[in-house]
């Protein structure tokens, strides 16, 4: 993701995986660059539409998603996190 102050970014992002994944998710697309990307094992995707249908899937697939940060990297105008993902299967 390239943003004007990726730190400050990356900082809330951490502080937000507490926090329901939707408004957290909220968060990032009004901070990220309209070329955001996003990459997990089963999605690349770059762009804020594309974001936003990944985890509009998610949210219809999942009971309570949530997010552990566990590593946070800024450089330059890039910012990049890495988390644990915990969920229930809806029935």
């Amino acid at each position: 993701m390239s943003v004007a102050n990726p730190g400050f970014v990356a900082t809330q992002l951490h502080r937000l995986a507490a926090v329901a994944a939707g408004a957290a998710l909220l968060l990032v697309l009004r901070a990220g660059a309209p070329h955001a990307s996003f990459k997990d094992p089963f999605n690349e995707v770059r762009g804020q539409d594309g974001i936003r249908q990944i985890f509009a899937h998610m949210f219809t697939i999942v009971d309570v998603p949530r997010f552990i940060v566990t590593e946070q990297l800024v450089q330059g105008q890039r910012a990049f996190l890495a988390w644990e993902f915990h969920f229930r299967m809806r029935r």
